[in-house]
Order: structure tokens, then sequence, then C-alpha cells
């Protein structure tokens, strides 16, 4: 069944990052995805109605825009609530430098993510095996493990969540953060500054990667 006092949560993780500068319409805040097999019928849900055990609910958005955080807060929250939560960033299935394609999905490796989720998916237990990516040096560096119960929720994350190819018969809630484009532009280049680029090299990455990242 829903948990409607995880839904009050949400609704006031809502408030508090509406009131942060993060846009998140009202009429377009949730989509869930009931699928069956390959297909899905989606219906608009308010956050009062918003989630249950086993769901899947994907956070994605433009990088810096504040999925991370909003992220952790609702896998935070969802646990005060008696909720069994797991919260995975798809950040770890960036590829390494020297490996990517063109683009935003050529940044990633969505497929290994699929396989590795693939179980959990089907509706099982599931130990994930996750990448360890070390944003600085811009390659692995290992693997983790992350067990997921099957009644448990996933909090899945990243600016390539969109292009995922989710086979499965869990709920699927998603939700896409939005945010003042100005201050969103700030924090990219002055990440991409402290990882290493120039302010030229910073500005192109930035324009290059706001076109790719459009939903």
């Amino acid at each position: 069944c829903v948990h409607p006092m995880l839904g009050r949560v949400v609704e006031r993780l809502l408030e508090m990052v509406r009131a942060a500068g993060v846009r998140i319409p009202d009429h377009e805040a949730l989509f869930v995805e009931r699928r069956i097999g390959a297909d899905a019928e989606g219906t608009a849900m308010m956050p009062h109605q918003l989630v249950r055990d086993g769901d899947l609910l994907v956070v994605t958005g433009y990088a810096q825009a504040g999925k991370s955080t909003l992220s952790a807060a609702l896998a935070a929250e969802a646990r005060a609530a008696g909720l069994a939560t797991k919260r995975l960033s798809l950040d770890h299935w960036i590829r390494p430098e020297g490996q990517r394609g063109p683009g935003l999905l050529g940044r990633h490796d969505l497929a290994a993510a699929e396989r590795s989720l693939e179980p959990w998916l089907a509706g099982d237990a599931a130990k994930v095996a996750i990448p360890i990516y070390d944003r600085w040096s811009r390659r692995s560096t290992g693997e983790s493990r992350l067990q997921i119960g099957a009644q448990e929720i996933l909090v899945l994350e990243g600016v390539a969540a969109a292009g995922l190819r989710l086979q499965t018969r869990r709920r699927v809630l998603r939700l896409f953060i939005d945010t003042d484009e100005a201050e969103r532009r700030r924090r990219v280049i002055a990440d991409l500054i402290a990882r290493g680029a120039t302010s030229f090299e910073a500005s192109s990455i930035y324009d290059l990667r706001r076109r790719d990242e459009n939903p």
C-alpha cells in the first residue's frame, strides 16, 4: 500500500526545495509508469500518493540541479518513516575518460547499470555490483556491492537516468529536477574549474552539455 506518512514528508521536502530555488511544477512533478514487460501506462501522481514498498524512484535533471541533495533527503526521510530504502547514483557508471563516446549517453555505461540492476528489477533481492568512479581523476578505481531487498525502495539518481531502458514489473516513479539556470551554470563552471578546466574550457563544456543533457 501507499504510505501517507512518507507522502506528507515528500510534500514538505518539495516545499523546501522550491523555497531554495529548485522548480518542480505541480502539474509535472511526478510521473508514474506502470510497466508490464515492455509496455507502460503513465498517469500523473501528486506527492501524497507517492511511494510504496518495492518502488523505483528515478530522480533526474541537469547536472548541478540538486538531484543528489533531493534524492538523499528523500531516502533519509523514507527510512525515518520506517520504509527500507536504498539510494544509488548513476555517476558510478560514468566511463573512464579514455573510454567515452560522444554526448551524455557516451559518458555513461547504462547497459552495465541495467545488467547490474536486472535481478532487482525482475522483482528479486539483489547484490548489485557498483563501479567506484573517481570524478577527480576521471577513472574507475574498483568495485563495491550494494544489497537491495526485494521489497526495498530504490532511489536511483543521475543526469543519464532518462536514458535507462527499464524492463521491470516494478512501479517506476520519475522526478525531474529543474532549477535557476544562471545559478546552475555558476555551479557547473565552478565544479569544472575545481577539477582542472580553464574558465574558457569550463564555459565550453557547460554549453555543450546543456544541449546534450536536454531531456
